[in-house]
């Protein structure tokens, strides 16, 4: 009477080449595709269909390991229990502790890798991601982006609202940006800490804009131009480059 388990060896194993599905006994199969490749298989009847559960590659998984984990998914069956359902589920659990894992640091380059494209201006796209090294990162940059609170988002705005609250405005906003953007990608759940309407409005003073200085009558420019050219040095030479040529001070 042929035996019902144990029907392979690792001699086997190792020296079949044909592609097909082997069998071992108690569902468990050796699959060689066409190519080659040798993978561990259980495979089950559950709720009238035939089931496989790929297990690993042979090459990675002994015979004995192989047999252990087909050991494992009978039991399972016997308790009711569909084997392929409870691997995908400990599965999505890794996953969801992976995620919960990942850093407000690495979601900010995960921002700007999907995001970073659309900027036009390199320096743009470096002054965004400095401003977060300097003024976010010493608080939040390693921690867990699902961790992150209100509590926490005000302790990173809070001191440079009170020093410099229009950087603090730029920052706030990146902020959000990036907690949008790790809760699309469900790396955290809930409401966005860094929010501005109806949240951090009731705990941070409004950004007040000063007046912009008045204009120069364009009747008075050849006056004024004048006035500059009699004056020595280079900031004469930039403004003056900067009325002839309308360029902006940061340009100049």
């Amino acid at each position: 009477m042929a035996r019902s388990l144990h029907r392979l060896t690792a001699v086997r194993v190792a020296r079949t080449k044909a592609p097909g599905m082997y069998a071992d006994g108690g569902s468990l199969y050796m699959r060689i595709a066409p190519g080659g490749s040798k993978q561990w298989v259980f495979r089950y009847v559950r709720g009238g269909r035939l089931r496989d559960m790929h297990i690993g590659p042979c090459h990675t998984f002994t015979l004995a390991e192989a047999r252990g984990r087909a050991t494992e998914a009978r039991k399972l069956l016997i308790d009711g229990i569909d084997p392929l359902t409870a691997k995908r589920a400990r599965t999505a659990a890794l996953r969801a502790a992976d995620a919960k894992a990942m850093t407000f640091q690495q979601c900010v380059d995960g921002f700007i890798r999907d995001n970073g494209s659309s900027w036009g201006n390199p320096r743009h796209a470096r002054e965004w991601k400095t401003s977060l090294i300097k003024h976010v990162y010493p608080v939040l940059g390693p921690l867990p982006v699902a961790a992150i609170d209100t509590p926490l988002v005000l302790r990173v705005l809070k001191p440079l609202w009170e020093r410099t609250p229009e950087t603090a405005s730029r920052v706030r906003g990146r902020i959000e940006n990036v907690l949008g953007w790790a809760t699309v990608h469900h790396y955290r759940g809930g409401d966005n800490p860094a929010r501005w309407n109806q949240h951090l409005e009731h705990a941070l003073p409004g950004v007040v804009k000063g007046d912009h200085l008045a204009a120069v009558p364009y009747t008075d420019v050849p006056a004024l131009l004048a006035r500059v050219r009699q004056r020595g040095g280079v900031p004469a030479k930039a403004l003056e480059f900067i009325i002839l040529t309308a360029a902006r001070l940061g340009e100049a």
